[in-house]
């Protein structure tokens, strides 16, 4: 494994993302304490869980408390992530009731639509991103068809402030200067990393050969990406980079060794640590780097006979990890065809094993400010988004939501009645709800919902 200088700006850029960016993924593995009720307001009035995985640090690690009683609260249709402002609205990929036929993006309230940001039909799912001032950033999931795909920002009122078409869009990535960052093309064919202006103006487009996931940011506000390339002889390693966000310049590169398996190199994104340290896994185990890039060190996930066949067999990418505020990872464990997750996995800070736990999971974990780490427990079906009623090891129907605690025991679990077929723990609203998706039984192919899961 190496790592790479190629080029240092002459000055970070000073973004403020410190105070933006507090509470999770610290690097001292202590006792977890549950935070009192003025922190949890103060979080609450922040804007907890703002962008995908929570935070600019992509930790999946709430600042509030989950629930400790659930129970379903309300639900409404619609599919991806979900973020909220600092007022508790959420701003999700809407599919309409059934009356309806828009495909939008929505803001909702305790259930309810509020105003829908885009008018216009959207053919896939698009994500959203919620600025400090309130305005929302829309863009679509990368796909492969090649037809326009909107980035957009909203003001708080649903306003349309400013919107670029695209050929293809990855996640945005909202800086506290209101520019918007992501993966994408200008033109068919041309993959790069885009950087807008708050106005909508083009900062920068650094070609890049290949997408990264999404990105996150450095504490002191450089940019962090991961993506796979392929070397002179075919094989495949992946990359963990750093740009300078007001040129869109390398800084430096981090390369794994090469392995002929294009999917075991597939990497998470880089998740960032309070002491602005790293961590992405990929097929192969968890990597933690220093804010330089340099590894510290790797833990590989599973046994050696798995791992010779996960070299393998090709699958899909591996899930985020999520971070706890002492720097514990979990991570799900997928199984051979890397497709569903078989275990989940606690990591500590300096990378031993605190415990797995053997079973059918779904999704990648959340964790939540006392330690709490949810996640469902189900197989989705390859290729489709619609889950299904399945068995454990054990021959027991599983449609479960589970509460487990960081010792890596059960704190509750949630069996889901029969009007709700679990799928992934998405987040956590400002309330310490958990949003999941799910299907309500006998719906058709695109009938998903969310569906919020608290103490009422």
């Amino acid at each position: 494994m190496k790592r790479s200088i190629i080029a240092v700006s002459a000055a970070w850029a000073a973004l403020g993302v410190a105070a933006m960016l507090a509470a999770c993924g610290g690097g001292s593995h202590g006792p977890k304490s549950v935070p009192d009720p003025s922190a949890r307001q103060a979080a609450a009035t922040r804007g907890d869980w703002y962008t995908y995985r929570h935070d600019n640090r992509r930790t999946g690690c709430s600042g509030v408390v989950g629930p400790q009683h659930p129970r379903i609260l309300w639900s409404v249709p619609g599919k991806g992530p979900v973020v909220f402002d600092s007022r508790g609205t959420a701003y999700l990929f809407y599919f309409g009731e059934q009356e309806e036929t828009v495909n939008s993006v929505a803001a909702v309230k305790e259930g309810r639509v509020t105003r829908l940001l885009d008018a216009d039909k959207a053919d896939y799912e698009t994500t959203c991103a919620v600025h400090l001032d309130g305005s929302v950033y829309t863009g679509m999931w990368w796909q492969n068809a090649k037809r326009p795909r909107p980035v957009r920002r909203f003001g708080h009122s649903g306003s349309l402030l400013w919107g670029v078409d695209l050929a293809t869009v990855g996640i945005p990535l909202i800086l506290p200067d209101g520019s918007c960052c992501l993966n994408g093309e200008l033109s068919e064919d041309e993959a790069s990393i885009l950087c807008f202006n708050a106005d909508g103006s083009l900062r920068w487009n650094i070609p890049w050969s290949t997408y990264n996931y999404t990105m996150s940011v450095a504490l002191d506000g450089g940019i962090l990406g991961t993506s796979t390339a392929d070397d002179q002889s075919g094989d495949t390693y992946f990359r963990l980079f750093r740009l300078d966000p007001r040129t869109g310049l390398p800084v430096w590169e981090w390369r794994s060794d090469s392995t002929p398996n294009h999917f075991d190199a597939a990497p998470s994104s880089a998740v960032v640590l309070t002491d602005g340290s790293m961590v992405v896994v990929d097929g192969r185990g968890v990597y933690r780097f220093s804010a330089n890039g340099d590894l510290l060190w790797m833990r590989r996930l599973g046994s050696e006979n798995e791992q010779q066949v996960r070299h393998q067999v090709p699958g899909g990418r591996q899930y985020p990890p999520a971070v706890s505020s002492d720097g514990t990872v979990y991570v799900t464990l997928l199984d051979n065809i890397r497709r569903y997750g078989e275990a989940l996995v606690a990591i500590s800070p300096e990378g031993d094993l605190l415990w797995q736990r053997d079973e059918h999971f779904q999704g990648a974990p959340i964790v939540d400010a006392a330690g709490t780490v949810y996640i469902t427990s189900g197989y989705r079906l390859p290729h489709h988004l619609i889950l299904i009623h399945t068995s454990s090891p054990s021959g027991e129907p599983r449609n479960l939501i589970l509460a487990i605690n960081a010792d890596g025991t059960t704190k509750w679990e949630f069996s889901a009645p029969d009007e709700l077929e679990v799928g992934t723990v998405w987040c956590m609203d400002n309330e310490g709800n958990l949003v999941v998706s799910g299907r309500i039984p006998g719906d058709g192919y695109w009938d998903e919902r969310f569906f919020w899961i608290g103490d009422g």
